[in-house]
């Protein structure tokens, strides 16, 4: 049975552990970075304004954003776009309307977004987020501001988690973003660990990195991340596991 390497932990990594168990893989729960607050005073200038009604729209790029909202109320005039899914998801579970999903990422939502109105938009972000969101919305004619409200480290491995790493422990990594890349290439990956890539931008970076890509998520979600690991895990054994 393949091992696919899950490089986040918390609520997320216990889901992408529980749904890759589901398919026939062994997960491999081994967070590679973390996720940290970056309070602000330009982010609590923003958040006081979204309060008193300032923006339109409200976009958050990353579940990780969302616990900065907390105590927030935004306001029933602003409408709250989320880029992803699982983004929607915490946002609804933390209790606020999602009224528009980008499915597919940041390039998704600028397709749906609507067209410019009265009202400014606030994106909320990380510290090495894109500009994808803000500058097409800006090209597209929204007035608009992104903050940070969290920021990503690299998580401390122990030597014995290191060593497993860099020997092939995991025979399929699943890469979601940039700083997983720049971690997997910090530590060192074999080539015999097949790196399946969140989308194509991602792709993009492990390339970058001088790492190879088996395979890109047909679409930036879980679901398809995990489908195309099944579907490496099966070519390499045709029964499901690693050869």
């Amino acid at each position: 049975m393949s091992v696919v390497l899950v490089p986040r932990g918390g609520a997320w990594g216990a889901a992408v552990a529980a749904g890759a168990a589901e398919i026939g893989l062994t997960p491999w729960v081994l967070p590679l970075i973390e996720v940290l607050p970056a309070p602000s005073v330009e982010l609590n200038e923003a958040l006081e304004r979204l309060s008193t009604g300032a923006y339109a729209w409200l976009g958050i790029t990353s579940a990780a954003a969302v616990p900065a909202l907390e105590g927030v109320a935004v306001p029933a005039t602003t409408s709250l776009a989320a880029v992803g899914l699982a983004t929607a998801s915490v946002l609804q579970e933390a209790g606020f309307a999602v009224d528009l999903v980008g499915s597919g990422g940041a390039q998704a939502m600028l397709d749906v977004w609507p067209e410019p109105a009265d009202g400014r938009v606030l994106v909320v972000q990380s510290d090495l987020a894109r500009a994808t969101l803000a500058d097409g919305l800006t090209r597209a004619g929204w007035e608009v501001d992104a903050v940070v409200a969290y920021r990503t480290a690299p998580a401390s491995l122990s030597a014995s988690e290191e060593h497993a790493l860099r020997t092939g422990k995991a025979d399929i990594a699943l890469v979601i973003s940039g700083s997983i890349v720049n971690r997997l290439a910090e530590v060192g990956v074999p080539e015999a660990t097949r790196l399946i890539a969140f989308g194509e931008q991602t792709a993009s970076d492990v390339r970058a990195a001088g790492l190879e890509v088996a395979a890109t998520a047909a679409s930036p979600t879980v679901a398809d991340l995990l489908s195309a690991a099944q579907a490496i895990a099966s070519s390499t054994d045709p029964d499901g596991g690693a050869a």
